[in-house]
């Protein structure tokens, strides 16, 4: 007993939980009463930076592209417009941080694959490349990428007669042990796909999500390029909705599992599938959720998981006549429940007096906070040519314990809790610590030990907590300790 007193008082002194009014409302602090916009046309990726900062791309001409940098209260603190050539057609469709920072872009430069090399300040790195572009001869197109833990990137895009999954090093040469030298072909029913996406999983494994007419298909391939034949049939999963898909989104669970957005001419739905490709048959009806807005055109585009488990699912909506169209951001629980502690009844919608307004890019920021990015026509009684870049922000309600380490304050939380085999603790330091992580049973025995007195440098840190050698469900205490003070965390074991 004496052992639970003494736990629960280092809670109480240490632990401190900060709960905010109805998660999912407008962040007033950011642009106009949580709106910005700009009259920038396509900005296709929104780079939240450590500080805080924002960086957009866009297009300004079919000749050049611009990048926007705002603070964190979204003034704009720089923009840079930068031209490529009268008769050059320049395009940026996708971007990525780096570990130090920077920014690599990718997208056209005169019809073929190119990449495009930022600073942190969305300044163009002139010692990259030509100026800061380096255009890749045999590829077409590059449309998406995304980072391996090595910091290789994958990239698809396309050449004349073909879908291509590429794979750099981070020198930007082709990395040979991928594919075939560095590139993987993809036959395509039909020739053509109408929308591809891209998530890596934690063991770098790439899933691939395409839509061809009526069809969708998720394939896996290992690090090496070769279909995971460990992944549904041969590698991938296949579903026919008998009408016609326009796009799908997967992202990658806390869990291992694959959560993937698909919108087709009729609905909404989302799909869960177990790490083997097999639909998860305790999500929705037999794996699968529909999701329908009566009365409403909607077209949902972007996914997201938060730190705490639960999924963020983003678009936009509009009546047919009306002026009036919506961002549109609901949320749940993951196994499909809708969080009727969000918004309005899991929803929050955002309505826009233009019309078109058009919802492409959710992206989560470090604290938790919601951007949702797209575009709309001008606010004009006459039909202009001209489109508005319209940044939304929302509030979350993501609690975060305290501990007083060397008499400052860190953030940590730990995701998904309840546990099945796995989990993630992520903290910040304010100074360096030796730090030792324990799992104790709730009669005080160790049960297991994680880490014993591992020195953490000042800053982020995020440590995968494996669990499935642990047979028996239940609650247990997580504590971590850093030799003069303890936070104790109950978790659940599924």
């Amino acid at each position: 007993m004496k052992y639970f007193i003494y736990v629960f008082g280092v809670l109480v002194f240490c632990f401190n939980l900060s709960v905010l009014a109805q998660p999912g409302r407008l962040d007033s602090t950011f642009g106009s009463d949580g709106i910005f916009k700009k009259d920038l046309l396509n900005v296709t990726a929104i780079i939240p930076q450590q500080n805080g900062e924002i960086i957009c791309f866009g297009q300004n001409e079919p000749t050049g592209i611009s990048v926007l940098r705002c603070a964190a209260n979204a003034s704009i603190l720089s923009q840079y417009n930068y031209e490529f050539g009268l008769n050059a057609f320049v395009e940026i469709t996708d971007a990525v941080s780096l570990n130090d920072g920077s920014i690599v872009g990718i997208g056209v430069y005169d019809f073929k694959g190119s990449f495009f090399k930022f600073h942190a300040n969305g300044s163009i790195d002139t010692s990259f490349g030509t100026n800061g572009f380096l255009m890749i001869p045999f590829a077409n197109e590059f449309q998406r990428i995304i980072l391996q833990k090595n910091g290789k990137m994958v990239i698809w895009g396309k050449d004349e007669q073909s879908h291509i999954l590429f794979r750099f090093d981070s020198n930007f040469q082709l990395d040979s042990s991928f594919g075939t030298n560095g590139i993987l072909k993809i036959t395509v029913p039909n020739g053509f796909f109408y929308f591809s996406k891209l998530a890596i999983q934690k063991d770098d494994k790439i899933v691939h999500a395409t839509v061809n007419y009526n069809d969708l298909t998720i394939r896996r391939y290992t690090t090496s390029g070769a279909l995971d034949n460990q992944f549904a049939i041969s590698g991938a999963f296949n579903l026919n909705f008998n009408h016609r898909v326009y796009r799908a989104q997967p992202i990658i669970l806390a869990s291992g599992k694959i959560c993937v957005l698909v919108q087709d001419s009729l609905y909404a739905s989302l799909l869960k599938l177990n790490p083997d490709g097999v639909l998860d048959s305790t999500f929705g009806t037999n794996g699968m959720l529909r999701i329908s807005i009566p009365g409403k055109g909607f077209y949902l585009t972007d996914l997201a998981q938060q730190v705490d488990g639960k999924i963020l699912i983003a678009g936009n909506i509009g009546e047919v006549g009306k002026l009036t169209s919506c961002f549109w951001l609901q949320r749940r629980f993951e196994d499909g429940s809708l969080d009727f502690s969000f918004g309005d009844s899991s929803v929050t919608q955002t309505p826009f007096s233009y019309k078109y307004v058009g919802m492409q890019k959710m992206v989560l920021q470090k604290n938790g906070d919601i951007l949702l990015g797209g575009d709309s026509d001008f606010d004009s009684p006459v039909s202009i040519p001209g489109y508005y870049f319209m940044m939304t922000r929302y509030l979350l309600d993501l609690n975060l314990g305290i501990i007083d380490f060397s008499k400052e304050s860190f953030p940590l939380q730990i995701y998904p809790n309840p546990i099945q085999s796995s989990s993630t603790l992520s903290f910040s330091l304010q100074h360096a610590e030796n730090l030792s992580i324990d799992l104790f049973n709730l009669q005080g025995q160790k049960i297991k030990s994680f880490i014993n007195q591992q020195y953490f440098t000042q800053g982020e840190h995020k440590i995968d907590l494996l669990f499935n050698d642990m047979h028996k469900p239940g609650y247990y205490l997580l504590r971590i300790n850093n030799g003069e003070q303890v936070i104790t965390i109950k978790v659940l074991r599924q």
